[in-house]
């Protein structure tokens, strides 16, 4: 259950950071992800250093859901 939270919030941040600025492009841009890399960074390893705290072991198989989330159904069934 943690561990699905970390992820939600970590979604939602990311979801946060590049959803604020209006894309014409259907993905991310290389400048967006250049200038959000370091941010991108530091949240992974809070989400990494939690889950080590709540039991994760090195060299463990973990399996993870995601959600994108869209205002176009079109641009939706494009990500998988």
């Amino acid at each position: 259950m943690k561990n699905k939270l970390l992820i939600i919030l970590f979604s939602l941040s990311t979801l946060t950071a590049f959803g604020q600025k209006k894309m014409d492009n259907k993905y991310i841009t290389w400048d967006d992800f250049v200038d959000g890399f370091g941010k991108e960074m530091v949240s992974a390893e809070d989400v990494f250093n939690n889950m080590a705290k709540n039991g994760l072991k090195n060299n463990t198989m973990t399996k993870m859901d995601f959600t994108f989330v869209s205002d176009k159904k079109r641009k939706s069934n494009k990500v998988g």
